[in-house]
């Protein structure tokens, strides 16, 4: 699988990384991972999804493309 590349952030055109949470779920040892993209300058993210693309895509995306 190739390098995700992020666009800038849409608000203020910082740069942007991938979150990665991994989390016990219900706290009985079932691990929940999550992904979001998040930018560095002014914080602004997309929801936590299982899937990586899926989020890096919704980050991506812009109104009028």
């Amino acid at each position: 699988m190739g390098e995700i590349k992020l666009k800038p952030c849409p608000f203020c055109g910082g740069e942007a990384f991938i979150h990665e949470i991994c989390e016990d779920f219900l706290g009985v040892g079932w691990k929940q991972r999550g992904y979001a993209v998040v930018c560095k300058k002014c914080h602004s993210s997309t929801e936590y999804d299982e899937n990586k693309e899926k989020s890096a895509a919704a980050w991506n995306r812009r109104a009028g493309e």
